[in-house]
């Protein structure tokens, strides 16, 4: 009863109301009248409806409703008139209101007298006239019906509805069996000439909306064989492409250096950590802007002990459970470890709500979480505005578009890349199988680093935000476990005296063969070459202590967290595989001596200066 009045609403007369309260009868009647059970039940029903009906509301808009009899008979009339695809005006629905509740009293006395085997002829059925009006279901009840049928999301359902909407009030009908060629003709040239819709919106938004639906209506006999939608042709408009859709070097480098600035005054804490860290996020992982936002806390997790992967790799789960996937397909993306050097990891732990852009009181359901993540996705452009002026790069978007060109120059596996960003495969084979997010990791080491791009250019910008990454704050209740991988934060690793992984695995990477992993040292590398100028201890070990020793981890004064994150450090130094992302950690972490560095790795480790795959130098 308090739906949207719209255009289709229906005006009638008492005689009008009438009977279509006595079709609301017969609904009542028919529903029960083969088992209408125990009789003594519709004597308490007739005795409840009465009360009911003798404190009914004036108003069929009215709140004051009390009794769970003027409830239910306030959500029957609701299901009567919306599956009969019905609209009623104010007046009409108060005096509908008023004859339904008096139908009510009579079904309730005939079942009585159906129970009691009294199955003469109906005494009522001369208390209402005959319906007037034919039995049909709106276009928008028809609608609600195709979209949950074809499991529309919800931002397509409300778009296309109202599309739907503005083409049903231009034609001025309000089934689809109305509608014909020359309605969707004129509905296009009205659209054109307004100057406010482009044609690709007309031909997807509006047209195709009606194509579709129609084609459904057909399917379900609402209508006869031809969809007029089907004819009506949009031709695209000319398009010229001046620049690349993705984000230039120069413009990317502007949008993550304002990252590292100051915060903004007058923005609220989500806000400003979806500035922070969406743009890294995206520029390394190549997402959608929505499934960055919706990211929760336990959605950050690390790999568990493999044989073929035996070093743990954190990684975002990035999975329907959160939210919207466009594919619905879940997916396991490696963090890089440049993300890990600037904090990353230690703002998911000091995250102390469920979602770590978003405000979890703002969401009360899936609906209401893709409004929010795309309020959260336009704040965020509209301040990438702000640094990129070029009307043709789309400010989030543009990361995604960056990304895969930037994998394409570094040759990364494309079924590999697919799966990091989300893509569907044009192959159906590759739809089969599990890609660990260590093998991602290694395509990804193959990438250029925004991190050292910009540490290049701005050393002293990074350096101090790599600096503030201890001052977040810590949780102190762990995310819950899920079977396939261990939340924030992780377990403690257990390390040999010789580093190797349990069993003997790994041995290979032990004896310093250039695996794909191997890959990650340059970073690495040049991470500890510029560490070793602040804190020497951090590139040369205490003489007579092995890279494991509990005292030099400085047990008692660090927390479990960065205990484990410098053994697994230390465990990858051993082996010959220079820490490819520092794990969290406050303090320096010990490393070991130059002379085992040039034992293990045969002479010396990649030359850190940036962008240099050729040359090495040795460190003494």
């Amino acid at each position: 009863m308090g739906a949207k009045l719209r255009a289709d609403a229906l005006d009638l007369d008492e005689r009008g109301v009438s009977a279509l309260a006595g079709e609301f009868y017969r609904h009542l009647v028919g529903r029960d009248e083969r088992n209408p059970g125990d009789p003594k039940r519709w004597q308490i029903m007739h005795a409840c409806d009465r009360m009911a009906f003798h404190y009914l509301p004036k108003s069929a808009t009215s709140k004051n409703v009390v009794l769970t009899n003027q409830l239910n008979l306030y959500r029957e009339i609701r299901t009567f008139l919306l599956d009969r695809g019905f609209r009623l005006r104010p007046a009409c629905a108060n005096a509908f209101l008023h004859e339904a509740a008096r139908a009510r009293l009579l079904a309730s006395l005939r079942l009585e007298s159906l129970a009691r085997k009294r199955f003469g002829e109906d005494p009522n059925a001369t208390a209402f006239p005959a319906a007037e009006r034919p039995r049909r279901r709106t276009w928008d009840v028809l609608f609600d019906d195709y979209a949950a049928e074809k499991q529309l999301a919800e931002r397509t359902k409300r778009s296309w509805k109202n599309n739907l909407l503005k083409l049903m009030v231009f034609a001025g009908v309000d089934h689809p069996a109305d509608l014909v060629f020359d309605h969707v003709e004129r509905f296009r040239d009205h659209l054109r000439a307004s100057g406010t819709v482009s044609n690709h919106t007309i031909r997807f938004g509006y047209i195709g909306a009606a194509r579709a639906f129609l084609n459904w209506c057909i399917a379900r006999a609402h209508r006869s064989a031809d969809n007029p939608a089907a004819a009506v042709i949009v031709f695209p408009e000319p398009r010229h492409v001046l620049r690349e859709p993705g984000l230039s070097d120069e413009e990317a480098l502007d949008v993550l250096a304002a990252t590292l600035g100051p915060r903004a005054p007058n923005i609220s804490d989500r806000t400003a950590d979806a500035r922070r860290w969406i743009p890294w996020l995206c520029a390394y992982t190549g997402a959608r802007i929505d499934e960055i936002a919706q990211i929760r806390q336990e959605d950050v997790r690390q790999t568990k002990y493999n044989p073929l992967h035996p070093d743990p790799v954190w990684y975002i789960d990035l999975t329907p459970e959160a939210g919207h996937i466009k594919t619905g397909v879940f997916r396991h993306v490696p963090i890089h470890p440049d993300l890990v050097e600037l904090g990353f990891l230690e703002f998911v732990g000091s995250r102390e709500g469920r979602r770590l852009f978003v405000d979890p009181a703002s969401v009360r359901s899936r609906d209401d979480l893709r409004g929010v993540t795309a309020s959260t996705s336009n704040r965020l452009g509209r301040w990438i505005r702000t640094i990129v002026a070029d009307p043709a790069v789309r400010p989030n978007h543009g990361w995604r578009h960056r990304f895969i060109s930037l994998a394409s120059t570094a040759k990364v596996d494309r079924e590999k890349r697919d799966i990091i960003t989300g893509h569907s495969s044009e192959s159906r084979g590759a739809r089969y199988g599990y890609r660990h997010p260590a093998e991602l990791l290694d395509e990804l080491m193959k990438m250029v680093s925004h991190l050292q791009w910009l540490r290049h250019l701005r050393p002293e910008l990074v350096d101090d935000a790599v600096a503030r990454r201890s001052d977040i704050r810590q949780p102190a209740v762990r995310s819950r476990r899920r079977k396939d991988a261990d939340p924030i934060p992780s377990p403690a690793i257990p390390v040999g005296a010789s580093g190797s992984s349990p069993g003997g695995v790994g041995s290979d990477r032990a004896a310093g063969k250039k695996t794909a992993g191997w890959r990650r040292s340059r970073t690495a590398g040049t991470r500890r070459s510029r560490g070793a100028d602040a804190d020497p201890s951090a590139a040369v070990s205490t003489p007579g202590r092995p890279p494991g020793d509990d005292e030099a981890l400085g047990r008692g004064e660090r927390s479990d967290r960065d205990r484990d994150a410098a053994a697994f450090t230390n465990r990858r130094v051993a082996r010959g595989r220079p820490s490819a992302g520092r794990a969290p950690s406050v303090g320096p972490i010990p490393a070991v001596s130059s002379t085992s560095l040039q034992a293990d790795q045969g002479g010396g480790i990649q030359d850190p200066s940036f962008g240099s795959n050729s040359s090495t130098k040795t460190m003494t």
